[in-house]
């Protein structure tokens, strides 16, 4: 509770740091969020580590989930 009042992290309340910024939790998020509406898909891949179930996906699941998500902003569109 202090640290939210203070606006800072328990870390550095308790000097384990000296960096009183709270961190951005989604900034890796943020950062692939704005990189999908920047770059090909090529480069989005060789940019970013993609894993589901602590696995790296293959270059084939990487295509068939680029496939997936342009079909379902295709349907949205054109309901």
């Amino acid at each position: 509770m202090l640290a939210k009042f203070y606006g800072t992290t328990t870390d550095y309340i308790l000097g384990h740091t000296d960096n009183k910024e709270t961190p951005d939790p989604y900034e890796n998020e943020r950062e692939f969020l704005t990189a999908i509406d920047l770059s090909t898909d090529e480069e989005i891949k060789n940019r970013f580590i993609f894993e589901i179930d602590g696995q790296e996906v293959t270059e084939e699941e990487f295509k068939r989930m680029v496939a997936a998500v342009r079909s379902e902003r295709l349907y949205r569109k054109n309901p």
